[in-house]
């Protein structure tokens, strides 16, 4: 069993969790109650938000099934590169719209994934 990949599906469970009910509680609302946002963008928000849900638990399911059986390690490879590349983005877009890296702290989840994922496929 490939303990790193149960810490990255870890990280990934915690993400997830913290996704749905914290940020379901600070994000979803405002975006949803907005009237400066047209309901067209208001709705692909709404419905990326869930496509974000979706990808934060198939990346977890991903690395519990490589810890568990070595032959999956294809989906730690693509576990660990997505979060590694949305972990890049949000560092980028971070910079970009001159937001602060301790407010906005998904970057970090994703870093510690890509890493735990990293020293799986590694060590």
């Amino acid at each position: 069993m490939n303990t790193y990949f149960l810490v990255a599906a870890g990280l990934c469970a915690a993400t997830l969790f913290i996704h749905v009910v914290l940020g379901g509680r600070m994000v979803v609302p405002p975006l949803l109650q907005s009237q400066d946002i047209g309901a067209v963008p208001k709705t692909i928000h709404y419905g990326n938000w869930h496509v974000a849900t979706i990808v934060f638990l198939a990346m977890t399911i991903g690395f519990v099934w490589a810890a568990i059986y070595p032959r999956g390690i294809e989906l730690a490879v693509f576990g660990t590169l997505v979060s590694g590349a949305i972990s890049l983005w949000a560092a980028i877009l971070i910079v970009m719209q001159k937001q602060s890296f301790r407010r906005i702290l998904h970057w970090l989840f994703f870093l510690l994934i890509a890493a735990a994922g990293t020293a799986g496929l590694f060590l």
